[in-house]
């Protein structure tokens, strides 16, 4: 099994280290492979809202950066992890604009799908230099320690 992490920070710091952390445990339970993508790496366009990739479908989106190459990166994956450290209880802009380019999967115009993927969105959120998981099942308690 193939999982893409996506890390909406621009430092390894927090986020990433949980990341790592989740993903060494996943990868401890079977046979896993995974990579841990740094959003920051990439080149995201802020999405304009002109609705093309709604109307006519995403190839007619007029950026030309890496979100067809991180798309990519998800299709090939039987799970993605949407990590980001929270801003005013908001993921970050790094993953927000990320996100907003993914809009078009949820319209029929899309000619793509995630039918076998599995998704988690994890957020991470630091005070007293304690990790405290918002909304997370104990299951993921693994990560505290």
């Amino acid at each position: 099994m193939r999982v893409t992490a996506f890390i909406g920070s621009a430092r390894k710091k927090n986020t990433y280290k949980a990341s790592e952390q989740f993903l060494q445990k996943l990868r401890s339970l079977g046979d896993i492979e995974y990579e841990i993508v740094m959003l920051s790496d990439y080149n995201l366009e802020i999405c304009k809202g002109c609705l093309l990739c709604f109307n006519k479908g995403e190839e007619f989106c007029p950026f030309k950066d890496d979100r067809d190459r991180l798309i990519e990166k998800m299709i090939s994956s039987d799970g993605v992890i949407f990590a980001s450290p929270t801003y005013s209880f908001q993921v970050s802009g790094l993953m927000k604009i990320f996100l907003d380019r993914l809009a078009f999967f949820g319209n029929t115009c899309s000619r793509r799908t995630f039918d076998n993927q599995a998704t988690e969105l994890l957020l991470a959120c630091f005070a007293l230099n304690r990790m405290t998981h918002l909304g997370m099942p104990d299951s993921y308690a693994f990560l505290d320690s």
